[in-house]
């Protein structure tokens, strides 16, 4: 299954594939904190079953920009969802970059 735009790539222009990240964290993402010790950001996005290649093209992108591996995918066993992880630091302030100045003021005002 290939999702592609022959004349025109979101993945390629950075200010377009900012805006599209950030639509996608706004939709059904979140930051998570798992330690208080340890602080241990992690940016989530979470995408229907069907939805796992978008999840798994968007962490390659990520990783490429990065050159590293940025995260990872997990699936939840009895709901139809995958969750697309950012956790390492420049996986995270990748995606901070990407997304900075893309976010809508509603979304903003509830951090």
């Amino acid at each position: 299954m290939q999702y592609k735009n022959k004349k025109h790539s979101i993945y390629k222009d950075k200010a377009i594939f900012g805006a599209y990240l950030a639509g996608l964290w706004e939709g059904d993402g979140s930051v998570l904190v798992k330690s208080k010790e340890h602080l241990k950001p992690t940016i989530n996005i979470t995408f229907h079953k069907n939805q796992s290649v978008f999840a798994e093209k968007l962490l390659q992108i990520l990783s490429d920009q990065c050159e590293e591996k940025v995260g990872s995918i997990h699936y939840h066993k009895t709901r139809q969802a995958c969750y697309l992880n950012i956790y390492s630091k420049q996986g995270l302030l990748n995606f901070v970059n990407l997304v900075n100045g893309k976010l809508r003021k509603r979304f903003l005002n509830s951090i």
